[in-house]
């Protein structure tokens, strides 16, 4: 994590720093971050990065924590325009994921996919926003529509739509078009939806 100087300053240095080091995390090869890259990118002194960050893997660390914390408020916030509906909701930010002028969204979130697992080791945790205990507390599913009525129901929910997300993300860097890309998880959220019986 970040050491107080890093938040001692400006907020648009901050930003400045934030972004150079997404963009090297993106294009990094194996967890092979240069910070000369994200220096060079920020425009900060070389000893600066260790004022800010003890170490690569505290960056790494920092950088996927924010990515989490950002997934759970627009999941709150697509719930919340989707009156409960959880699938519409899901479909809405995959949508949103994958658009043309979100190609850096798509990078960032295969990154994410890579690292998770040394993550996890590094704090020996699982760790997803969406599969928090807690996050059943503070959404509002529509309960009418689905059988979600407990912490095990809702984690059970969105692992099968984040493999179903991971999946079609995968497809799309392997050259699927956003078009069919899409229509897949159209397709699968709808299965999740009403099931494969006839």
């Amino acid at each position: 994590m970040p050491k107080a100087t890093f938040y001692n300053l400006p907020r648009e240095k901050q930003n400045k720093v934030i972004q150079a080091a997404r963009e090297e995390f993106v294009r990094a090869k194996d967890g092979e971050i240069l910070i000369k890259n994200i220096v060079i990118s920020a425009g900060i002194p070389r000893g600066s990065f260790y004022q800010y960050f003890e170490t690569k893997e505290d960056l790494v660390d920092f950088l996927m924590e924010n990515h989490f914390l950002k997934t759970k408020k627009v999941f709150l916030q697509k719930l919340l325009e989707f009156n409960g509906d959880i699938i519409s909701a899901f479909e809405d930010i995959f949508k949103n994921m994958i658009s043309t002028e979100n190609k850096e969204n798509v990078d960032l979130e295969r990154k994410i996919m890579e690292n998770i697992k040394r993550f996890q080791e590094r704090h020996s945790i699982h760790i997803c926003p969406l599969k928090d205990k807690k996050l059943f507390k503070e959404i509002s599913i529509d309960k009418e529509k689905f059988r979600i009525e407990s912490e095990d129901d809702l984690e059970s929910v969105i692992h099968i739509i984040i493999s179903i997300f991971i999946k079609n993300i995968i497809d799309l860097q392997n050259g699927n078009s956003e078009e069919k890309v899409l229509e897949n998880v159209k397709r699968d959220l709808n299965y999740l939806r009403c099931g494969i019986l006839k």
